[in-house]
């Protein structure tokens, strides 16, 4: 299971091309199970692990309006991975597509 949240600042908003900044967010519960085997091949043990993994992204990214009620959005910036256990950091990039209501 995956939730997260993004939070878009227009920076500057042009006819067909917008400049902003985001913020993004993602809390992922995810979990394994690993199996311990006899000789013969039974399982003799099972193990369940779950855990949870906290990541935050920010940076900037363009959106291009193609169509009245589509856009297409390129972003990139830094991510905070695992911050919750074990940290690590990178560069981040997405490519969307939103339809508009």
């Amino acid at each position: 299971f995956s939730a997260g949240v993004s939070l878009l600042y227009i920076l500057k908003d042009n006819k067909k091309v917008d400049l902003y900044s985001y913020f993004g967010n993602r809390l992922q519960f995810d979990g394994y199970e690993t199996n311990q085997y006899d000789n013969f091949g039974n399982v003799i043990a099972t193990k369940k692990t779950a855990y949870t993994t906290y990541n935050i992204g920010l940076g900037i990214g363009f959106k291009i309006d193609l169509l009245e009620v589509l856009d297409i959005n390129f972003q990139t910036g830094y991510a905070l991975n695992d911050i919750t256990d074990s940290f690590y950091t990178g560069l981040a990039g997405e490519i969307g597509l939103y339809y508009q209501l």
